[in-house]
């Protein structure tokens, strides 16, 4: 437990510095957490026994987040691509999810290096678009307090008061308590951060409906991740961050959510 709150106490003004200032920092911040994310991901495949390239992942995986850069420096059209990198990411999962090590085609040869790259570097590089809109750095507060606190509420009350596994199978640390205190504090954050900024100019029914997405979003993207690190026979994506694991084990219930506002921003056209 100290181990993880000295962890948090490091990292949140790095990331806080890092969106307040924005340009160069902010995508050198992303692009160093999604290329190590890649990485551990690549690894998580390799024991077992999937012939993936980690280097190899992890150099695509920054190439996707200057990718991502670049369309901030430009007047294109973005939604066509980041869709397509969000179906591409998902796809990544799928594959990753029911992959086996006996398929030696073309195919499976080069997205056991491709997928681990995709994602989560193809849902983090929409942060570069998040920042890039208008009030930006509110959004981001937005994304990162709402999933935070989805994390806070399932990981202490879980801890505290759980009883009832959930989805035991995946992960036997997550009880049912958890994750009901995840959602409902995760909403609330959202609905307290949307009210607190009126510049974003959300109204009643996108607060709801993003207050509803968010923490169930979270909760999906941990367990997508738990599954993962299941099937490789570990506790942890990697051993970077004392007290928390991997970079992929803080970024699991983030990655999806930064797809979700990047599209939501776009839907209400803000």
């Amino acid at each position: 437990m100290k181990a993880r709150l000295l962890s948090a106490i490091v990292i949140l003004p790095i990331v806080m510095v890092s969106m307040w200032m924005g340009g160069l920092l902010f995508v050198a911040v992303i692009l160093v957490v999604s290329v190590i994310a890649s990485h551990e991901c690549s690894v998580l495949l390799t024991k077992r026994n999937i012939n993936s390239h980690p280097f190899i992942s992890s150099s695509l995986a920054g190439l996707i987040i200057i990718c991502g850069f670049c369309l901030t420096m430009t007047s294109v059209q973005t939604l066509p691509i980041t869709i397509g990198f969000t179906l591409l990411s998902l796809s990544s999962v799928i594959w990753m999810l029911t992959a086996g090590n006996n398929n030696s085609s073309t195919f499976n040869s080069a997205f056991s290096t491709l997928a681990p790259a995709l994602y989560p570097s193809g849902l983090m590089m929409q942060a570069l678009l998040i920042m890039k809109s208008e009030y930006g750095f509110y959004w981001l507060i937005l994304l990162i307090s709402g999933t935070s606190m989805t994390d806070t509420g399932a990981y202490f009350i879980g801890k505290t008061f759980g009883r009832h596994s959930f989805f035991k199978k995946i992960s036997p640390s997550k009880t049912i308590e958890g994750a009901i205190a995840g959602l409902v504090l995760g909403s609330i954050t959202v609905i307290v951060v949307c009210n607190l900024f009126p510049t974003l100019r959300i109204t009643f029914l996108e607060t709801a409906i993003l207050s509803a997405l968010f923490p169930l979003v979270s909760q999906g993207g941990d367990l997508i991740e738990s599954a993962l690190k299941r099937q490789s026979n570990v506790k942890d994506s990697g051993k970077i961050i004392p007290g928390h694991g991997g970079v992929l084990d803080r970024l699991d219930s983030i990655v999806f959510n930064v797809a979700l506002l990047y599209h939501f921003i776009k839907w209400i056209g803000t």
